[in-house]
């Protein structure tokens, strides 16, 4: 029994350092995955901190966003209350009152006449602004004459003239006018023809209606008011 006893701890012996071992591998085998454990948890605690504060940001630029868009809309509605007011019925009165109150005075003289004419050819309008000037081209208006009866109306480029004269262009033919007149910022009946100078102008009968009539094949007929006006 004695020589058993001595075996089994010669036995027990050998295997206790086996045994440590184990345990120390098993000792540094649970500390690992303590150590593992631990720097896994660190790590989404980062992730949930970078998405909080994400989250955070998000939240603090909204209303911004929310104040510009505020903005916006109130001064795109501005316009609109402005526009409002203008189509109330006091002020629709109102401008319809300044515009029947309001008159435009033109600022040109401007000659009116109905021709008569056979063929087409080009009126021209001379006219002078002082009583000692005499008719110049540059100092001209032409108006394109057309075939048949029709009622002209050329605008001078002055406020005032002095002399007036009607040229038919070249070799005119049969022609026609009546109701010669200024209108605009000068006014004058210049249908008396028994005041105008005639040029290379034939056959000049006044008829009933208070037209003048005439031929001419030449190359410049006209007629030129005998007064100042």
């Amino acid at each position: 029994m004695a020589k058993k006893s001595l075996k089994k701890q010669f036995k027990e012996a050998q295997q206790e350092p086996k045994q440590l071992v184990v345990g120390g591998i098993i000792f540094l085998v649970a500390i690992l995955l303590l150590v593992f454990s631990f720097i896994g948890e660190k790590t989404p605690l980062r992730v949930n901190n970078s998405t909080s504060e994400t989250k955070v940001t998000k939240t603090a630029e909204k209303p911004a966003v929310v104040a510009e868009k505020t903005k916006t809309e109130v001064v795109s509605q501005a316009p609109v209350a402005s526009k409002e007011n203008m189509k109330t019925p006091e002020n629709t009165e109102e401008t319809v009152a300044e515009k029947e109150i309001v008159e435009v005075e033109p600022q040109n003289v401007v000659v009116n006449f109905t021709a008569t004419l056979e063929k087409n050819f080009t009126f021209q309008i001379f006219y002078t602004e002082e009583a000692d000037e005499g008719y110049a081209e540059n100092k001209s208006v032409k108006q394109a004459g057309t075939l048949g009866t029709r009622t002209y109306s050329i605008v001078l480029p002055v406020g005032h003239i002095s002399g007036f004269r009607l040229d038919y262009g070249e070799n005119p033919g049969q022609v026609s006018i009546r109701d010669i007149k200024l209108v605009g910022s000068q006014t004058a009946d210049l249908n008396n023809f028994s005041e105008y100078d005639t040029n290379q102008m034939e056959n000049i009968n006044i008829n009933e209606d208070g037209s003048l009539s005439f031929t001419s094949e030449g190359y410049d007929p006209y007629m030129a008011h005998k007064t100042k006006l």
